[in-house]
């Protein structure tokens, strides 16, 4: 089981560009003492919904019934959370996400970011 995935700018979350997202302040200051002296600033976390359409032959079949439910079938879509902070000069993100058809849920996906959000 692949745990961690490493994607490029053109991606979200290993999903295309297409994204809707609530972002909430977490904690505004967060100071360690003990065993190393570590400052935390401006802990944020994020809500999330991604999706992408992927195709062959120039169709797209967007989903189709199963027992009167929809399950997508060309479209992509996964949703979860995760949290934003600086450390020193660095932007890190935790992501943790769970792709879906809308039948079912599949295994969780951890993306650790450094670097800011597009």
């Amino acid at each position: 089981m692949n745990l961690f995935s490493m994607y490029v700018l053109e991606t979200v979350r290993g999903l295309s560009i297409n994204n809707l997202e609530l972002r909430v302040p977490f904690l505004d200051h967060l100071k360690l003492a003990f065993p190393l002296p570590l400052e935390f600033r401006n802990i944020g976390g994020v809500l999330f919904l991604d999706n992408a359409f992927i195709w062959q032959d120039g169709r797209i079949k967007t989903h189709y019934f199963d027992q009167g439910w929809p399950v997508l079938d060309d479209v992509k879509l996964n949703f979860g959370f995760g949290f934003r902070t600086n450390i020193l000069f660095f932007i890190i993100g935790l992501d943790i996400a769970w792709p879906t058809d809308l039948d079912k849920v599949g295994s969780l996906h951890i993306n650790l970011a450094l670097g800011p959000d597009f």
